[in-house]
């Protein structure tokens, strides 16, 4: 842990600036971590009430699509990295900054159709996929398959831009669009439970992870994770996912979704960036994901994750009116609360953590705590 101090306040006072492109929750949390690492961390977003320019004195409205901004933004950072893996790459590549993850990556990643490609490419286990307008072939996937999930290439996320295709009326309406070259079509992969683990490598080359999660899905969004879990395929995969970001010269914190479908872990999903999965680290290990990231990105060395209880576990709290949501106070759990300005259904308004004995004891403590909100 001394090595890593010590190079923290050889970042402080080196009075290194990092710039985080977008204002919601992810990037406001990427803000407080990096206050109490005693980093000075500026925002670019479009809106002073958004969840991290509420956080930080460091705000700069604009838009990171704007060149003339990011422009702007970059000349006052020394780096700069993204809550969100949708930043516009063409843009970004005009404005001299380093970026990390680097440009190469955010751009490889965020298109599910290269991310696929760059996945088969390197050996990685990942559903049978096409990309083709040709209904013929489609068909015939669809055949083979017994149904397949499409996905848009860009901008898909908690389900937005899925189609699930199970039935012949689904394929028919899914023939139907004009727009299926934006797609890339997956097979449809039953599974017994979705996994999700965390990793992280360091610009030193320093490869760490997290502990295995699952995670369950409501309405197509994170609705609670626990862990730590396991699976006979866990420590396999996890030495091919070091490897593959060794090759790609990856740098920071990166998610791999997964599907267990019992004799296999297959990657249903990477997301270039902190995760949503791995927000329950901002209480059950003593070096979170977001503060992890920003390790990563200056090049410090990483002391082992030491995990603060057995078990941990968090749900997110989701919006399911238009009115002000009411809060507890917590009693088995922690509240961490993004300050949204609206409520909505199905937006994700702020999560609860806690810990426990076991993953199970944990998250029906957090289950016990969400009877108390109404959101």
């Amino acid at each position: 842990m001394k090595t890593t101090e010590t190079s923290i306040k050889n970042s402080i006072r080196n009075n290194i600036k990092i710039g985080v492109l977008g204002g919601g929750q992810l990037a406001r949390m990427l803000c407080d971590q990096g206050h109490k690492m005693g980093l000075e961390v500026h925002v670019l977003s479009q809106h002073k009430n958004d969840p991290a320019a509420l956080v930080t004195r460091h705000w700069h409205k604009g838009s990171y699509t704007n060149l003339k901004d990011l422009k702007t933004f970059a000349a006052k950072v020394d780096m700069i990295t993204y809550e969100s893996e949708f930043a516009d790459t063409q843009v970004l590549k005009q404005v001299k900054s380093k970026y990390v993850p680097s440009l190469k990556n955010i751009s490889t990643l965020q298109d599910r159709l290269t991310q696929k490609i760059s996945l088969t490419k390197h050996k990685l286990p990942t559903s049978p996929f096409i990309h083709t307008s040709d209904e013929m072939l489609i068909t015939q996937f669809y055949k083979k398959y017994k149904g397949f999930v499409a996905k848009k290439r860009m901008f898909g996320y908690d389900g937005y831009g899925t189609v699930i295709v199970k039935n012949k009326k689904q394929l028919d309406a899914f023939l139907k669009l004009s727009d299926k070259d934006n797609y890339i079509i997956e097979a449809f992969i039953p599974f017994k439970r979705e996994l999700s683990i965390i990793c992280a490598r360091t610009s030193k080359g320093q490869f760490i992870h997290y502990p295995t999660i699952e995670s369950v899905q409501k309405d197509a969004k994170c609705f609670s994770v626990k862990g730590p879990v396991t699976h006979s395929k866990s420590s396999t995969l996890i030495k091919k996912l070091k490897n593959y970001l060794t090759k790609i010269n990856y740098v920071g914190v990166i998610a791999f979704e997964l599907f267990d479908n019992n004799n296999d872990l297959i990657i249903n999903e990477v997301a270039p960036r902190v995760h949503n999965t791995g927000h329950h680290t901002l209480d059950s290990f003593a070096i979170d994901q977001f503060s992890l990231h920003l390790h990563c990105l200056l090049g410090h060395k990483v002391p082992a994750l030491q995990p603060y209880n057995k078990g941990f576990a968090m749900i997110n709290l989701i919006g399911s009116k238009k009115t002000r949501p009411k809060l507890t106070v917590c009693k088995q759990s922690k509240l961490h609360w993004y300050e949204k300005k609206d409520n909505r259904p199905g937006r994700k308004m702020g999560h609860i953590n806690s810990m426990s004995s076991s993953a199970d004891k944990a998250l029906l403590n957090c289950k016990k705590d969400l009877k108390g909100f109404d959101l």
